[in-house]
């Protein structure tokens, strides 16, 4: 069967381009013009030194730019027609709320609110009770796109994930502001789970649609670059810096932190990734 041309506007599904480094930005900045209509799905070594980028096409976008980058190669779906529905989509970033739920629960920081009742953990505790609120807001959201009540679902999965993330910078911001030692367990937990979930929630749709996909006879399913975390670039990296400093060692978790935060700010074009530096250096007090 001769594949369909590719034309503007893209048609639902999987792409993937080629393209010098230098084109990065024109590349991100119609993505995220998009709302929720695109989403990342890989980022690799291309050909002579170009990036393979990845993207799928989860609502009608805006023309997208062939004179500037080029025409994407359509891949086409092992299961023929029949795309992922949203309902299926969003039970990747739902297996991930238990952990961040319990994270971030009363009963989990009960004791140590009540040991620790003085001002300098007045900000936290606020923006704890803060984001548990955001987590229950974000899943009602994520129930309304799972029982296809979500007039928008990749926008709704698209704000969702910012908002967990903001959630997450919010936490790491006033944990780090606190001058006085203290017990850190329940912070950095804190931290991973939420900054898992979002990631959960922003590689969702790509990766659903990812999983079905051939490219030139050859299925994808080996993901060189967690789309999703390179969104949340800057909270991994500064999350990573903080976990370092306050378990005063490099853990798996920071480890694995800093190696994604790394890989997605190195691919800044592409996701929108700005400002590492100034939320990095948001340390805790020595």
């Amino acid at each position: 069967m001769t594949a369909a041309p590719v034309v503007n506007p893209l048609s639902v599904g999987v792409y993937r381009i080629d393209l010098p480094t230098e084109l990065a930005g024109t590349f991100g900045k119609w993505r995220r013009a998009q709302r929720g209509r695109v989403q990342l799905c890989e980022l690799e070594n291309g050909p002579n030194g170009s990036a393979r980028v990845s993207f799928a096409v989860l609502d009608r976008p805006g023309a997208f730019p062939f004179g500037k980058l080029g025409k994407p190669t359509r891949g086409t779906l092992v299961s023929g027609d029949v795309l992922p529905e949203w309902k299926d989509v969003v039970l990747f970033p739902l297996r991930q709320f238990p952990g961040a739920e319990l994270a971030l629960q009363v009963g989990t920081w009960a004791n140590f609110f009540a040991t620790h009742a003085t001002a300098e953990f007045a900000a936290l505790k606020d923006a704890i009770s803060i984001a548990r609120a955001n987590l229950a807001i974000v899943r009602a959201q994520l129930e309304l796109v799972r029982n296809g009540s979500a007039p928008n679902p990749g926008a709704v999965l698209q704000n969702a994930a910012a908002l967990v993330k903001q959630s997450a910078e919010m936490i790491l911001t006033r944990a780090a502001a606190i001058p006085i030692a203290y017990p850190r367990e329940l912070v950095n937990n804190a931290i991973k789970q939420l900054t898992a979930a979002a990631d959960a929630i922003a590689a969702a749709p790509g990766k659903a649609l990812h999983a079905l996909t051939n490219f030139a006879g050859d299925v994808i399913n080996t993901v060189a670059l967690p789309a999703g975390l390179a969104g949340a670039a800057v909270l991994a990296m500064a999350a990573g810096g903080f976990l370092v400093v306050t378990e005063k060692k490099i853990t798996p978790t920071s480890r694995n932190l800093l190696l994604g935060a790394a890989a997605a700010a190195f691919a800044s074009g592409f996701f929108g990734v700005q400002n590492v530096d100034n939320l990095v250096n948001r340390k805790a007090p020595t």
